[in-house]
């Protein structure tokens, strides 16, 4: 088994941060992909979608109103494409009327759901007790069926309130869709930043760092199992992770951005801020992104206060190094 397969418009698409969109789009082939492909990609797009957007509500306090506010946003730090032209993924341009929403109501807040079958005498009267908590107004989505010649690929943004709803098509019309009533993504809600005095850069770097160490390996290894090909375990993934993140990226049509230069994100021989610290002056094992100030850390020494305090010597050891090293020129491509 190849360990890593990459589609020809993934590779395209890590062009899309070196050169225009335009003269990238000469270059992308045709492609034949499959539907467990589209699925693991778009449940992979989706997700990142939704820590991003759940990245800016943290910080701005509401969900973005576009995928254009979101991506303009310094929170952007891996680019999603099309699964089926490796361009950027864009907005499909969808202005609902009345009659394009579901509903959904919302359970009484306090209140326990009836015991009994749905429809029985019994369980209405359960529902309309004395005392019982008011039913909240309705939630609403679009109905992705109302969508009328979707761009396969392309993405579905609708937030309202507190809600949340992407969806991307497929070039059969089927969809792939994440909604959520109630702001809540796990990562992008703990993430916190261990030192009080740093560049603000630092929770950008923590942000990418997070996606490409505790989302990305599942997401790859889900895409494999979608395909019928052999899965790796957590730590065969922890172990290929720093070598072949892009290539597992690529994979599903993700390119992690550098927060700092706005570049793609790579391995960096030197220090450059912002990019993952390979520099064999590091004498590190483990992943270490270089940052701004002349420093480096890893993913737990960047947001837990506990381990930042144990390796507290480490941290001063590598930040000399950093200091040292810091101004040397950049290795020349041959």
């Amino acid at each position: 088994m190849k360990l890593l397969r990459i589609s020809s418009a993934a590779a395209a698409a890590a062009v899309l941060l070196w050169m225009g969109s335009a003269a990238a789009a000469q270059m992308l082939p045709l492609l034949q992909n499959t539907r467990p492909d589209f699925t693991a990609v778009s449940q992979a797009q989706l997700e990142t979608l939704h820590y991003l957007a759940h990245i800016f509500l943290k910080q701005q306090g509401e969900y973005p109103q576009s995928l254009r506010e979101l991506r303009d946003s310094p929170y952007w730090v891996v680019e999603v494409c099309n699964f089926y032209t490796g361009l950027p993924i864009a907005q499909i341009p969808f202005v609902p009327k009345a009659e394009d929403y579901e509903y959904a109501p919302l359970p009484p807040t306090g209140a326990f759901p009836p015991t009994t079958g749905e429809g029985s005498e019994e369980g209405a009267e359960a529902e309309q007790a004395p005392g019982a908590t008011e039913i909240a107004p309705a939630s609403r989505r679009i109905d992705p069926r109302r969508v009328q010649f979707p761009s396969p690929g392309d993405l579905l943004y609708f937030t309202e309130g507190n809600a949340l709803q992407l969806v991307i098509f497929d070039d059969s019309g089927s969809w792939q869709e994440l909604w959520v009533e109630q702001p809540f993504n796990y990562h992008a809600a703990s993430l916190r930043i261990a030192e009080s005095a740093r560049p603000q850069s630092d929770f950008l770097v923590a942000e990418l760092a997070v996606h490409l160490e505790r989302m990305l390996p599942g997401m790859y290894n889900r895409k494999l199992f979608l395909t019928d090909e052999k899965t790796f375990s957590p730590t065969e993934l922890a172990r290929l992770l720093p070598l072949s993140f892009e290539r597992m990226a690529a994979e599903l049509s993700l390119i992690y951005i550098n927060p700092v230069k706005k570049r793609a994100f790579m391995r960096a021989d030197y220090y450059s801020p912002g990019d993952l610290g390979t520099a064999a002056w590091l004498g590190e094992e483990t992943m270490v992104y270089f940052l701004e100030a002349k420093r480096a850390r890893t993913l737990l020494e960047l947001t837990d206060q506990d381990v930042r305090r144990e390796h507290s010597q480490a941290i001063a050891r590598r930040d000399k190094l950093v200091a040292r090293h810091a101004n040397e020129v950049p290795p020349q491509p041959e």
